[in-house]
């Protein structure tokens, strides 16, 4: 009986040294995995950021060689190498695509701040009309900009702003990014989201509107006489002025506009998005071309925006 006794002490403490070397391993092949598993996250970030970088200074010296072509005339337009949208390249394991966006080709809502504010201001209100949108919100635009603590209209100052939860005091400067119009008062998101893709905010307080590149929103906005059918119809032709007087004997209804409108795009926005092996990498670059020698200026970077992938995932 004693000797049946031994035998089966030994029995169960070999079973329990089994089940501890059992979960052992597992846990050893556990870590391993996610080692692997961590390993493999980093290369693709690594690859995926490596890819959108490549991405920007492609983009820019396509920006370059744009500049390079126009052999002296200094203008931009649609029919430019930097216009047109690649399609998504595929590498190994994933793929790429960036697009370049001519932010004169947009409303800039900084423009707000100059001394012919109330031109700028009866501007914005028409691309606002336009979009279904309040006029109100270019009153709190530009008090949020001006470098004053006077209400404009319907605007709000620090006296509102510095009663919300949490309380903050309105920018009163030229604004850095156009996520500042979720700062403005009483302003929804769907607000917010119905204006974003027609305006830009430049580091200047002036509107420089590029009539070859131009969406109709914009046209309509800065020229009084321009009505927005007129302005979509312009919007699906080729334009290729070489000055703005050509575009106004052109186009009469521009007449008006003289002072925002440019034939010369400096400022130019670089998207990227990259997926390598599941990990996705985006870039948002903004950068300034120089009109007199073509050289390129890094303005910002943002990798935290997101821009919609052209790329068809089945």
């Amino acid at each position: 009986m004693a000797r049946h006794r031994q035998r089966g002490i030994a029995l169960v403490t070999m079973l329990l040294i089994v089940a501890l070397v059992s979960a052992l391993l597992y846990q050893l092949i556990s870590r391993h995995h996610l080692t692997i598993a961590r390993t493999q996250q980093s290369l693709g970030s690594n690859s995926a950021l490596s890819m959108v970088l490549g991405a920007e200074a492609y983009a820019r010296q396509i920006l370059v060689m744009s500049w390079e072509q126009t052999d002296g005339e200094r203008i931009d337009h649609l029919e430019q190498p930097w216009a047109e949208v690649p399609e998504p390249f595929e590498v190994e394991d994933g793929f790429l695509e960036f697009v370049i966006v001519d932010l004169h080709s947009l409303f800039n809502l900084n423009a707000l701040q100059a001394g012919d504010a109330p031109e700028e201001m009866q501007r914005l209100q028409r691309l606002l009309a336009a979009l279904g949108l309040e006029g109100r919100i270019a009153e709190l635009w530009k008090d949020w900009i001006d470098m004053d603590d006077e209400i404009t209209g319907f605007g709000a100052e620090d006296s509102q702003y510095l009663l919300n939860d949490p309380p903050y005091r309105a920018a009163n400067q030229l604004a850095g990014d156009t996520s500042e119009l979720r700062l403005l008062q009483e302003i929804d998101q769907a607000q917010v989201d119905a204006l974003l893709p027609w305006v830009t905010v430049l580091p200047a307080d002036v509107q420089a509107v590029n009539v070859n590149t131009a969406n109709a929103m914009t046209l309509h906005a800065v020229a009084p006489q321009l009505e927005l059918a007129r302005a979509e119809a312009l919007a699906e032709q080729p334009r290729t002025f070489a000055t703005v007087e050509s575009a106004i004997a052109e186009i009469p209804e521009l007449n008006g506009a003289q002072d925002a409108l440019v034939v010369q795009s400096q400022f130019f926005r670089i998207e990227a998005r990259a997926e390598i092996g599941g990990v996705r990498s985006e870039l948002v670059s903004v950068v300034r071309r120089d009109p007199d020698d073509g050289s390129i200026t890094l303005i910002s970077r943002d990798f935290g925006k997101r821009f919609a992938s052209r790329m068809r995932t089945e």
